[in-house]
């Protein structure tokens, strides 16, 4: 891809003990962790960026898929001259893997109802928010999202 590393979680902390002397991390990395792998990585390919694989899934929001049975995510983080510049995964999509998910956290599944109730309707209602933009000539589909990730104005998009 590119030429940009594409590395696994537990090799860049293997990675980082073994040239950098760390050993203080264990499920995420720190801004220093990041700029150490982005430099190991601008010796190794020439490009000080480097895609990090199979963070463990206990880190990572509850929706995210689990990678396998390892105990991973099926998420990465995008480092960019030492700074994470994108994190993107694969998400749950079916209602009992979301309880599930949150039973496995001791979160009560009832509390996110909200959440998860949007699932009942199946992937169709990703596709009615698209169909819905177009028609409503809306500039984007964060603005017409039933639950929006984050606040959106209008103006800023």
């Amino acid at each position: 891809m590119l030429g940009v590393a594409c590395w696994e979680f537990n090799a860049c902390l293997e990675m980082l003990r073994a040239e950098f002397g760390r050993t203080d991390l264990e499920d995420d990395l720190d801004p220093e962790a990041e700029r150490q792998l982005c430099e190991r990585a601008a010796r190794e390919t020439g490009i000080p960026a480097v895609f990090v694989l199979g963070f463990p899934l206990a880190a990572r929001p509850f929706y995210t898929a689990p990678r396998g049975a390892s105990g991973s995510a099926s998420s990465f983080d995008l480092l960019f001259q030492g700074l994470e510049i994108t994190t993107g995964g694969q998400r749950l999509h079916l209602r009992e893997d979301l309880e599930a998910a949150l039973r496995s956290r001791s979160i009560e599944p009832a509390n996110f109802e909200s959440h998860v109730a949007m699932f009942d309707m199946g992937n169709a209602t990703a596709w009615r928010i698209r169909d819905w933009t177009r028609t409503a000539n809306v500039p984007s589909t964060q603005c017409s999202e039933c639950a929006p990730s984050r606040p959106v104005s209008p103006g800023s998009i």
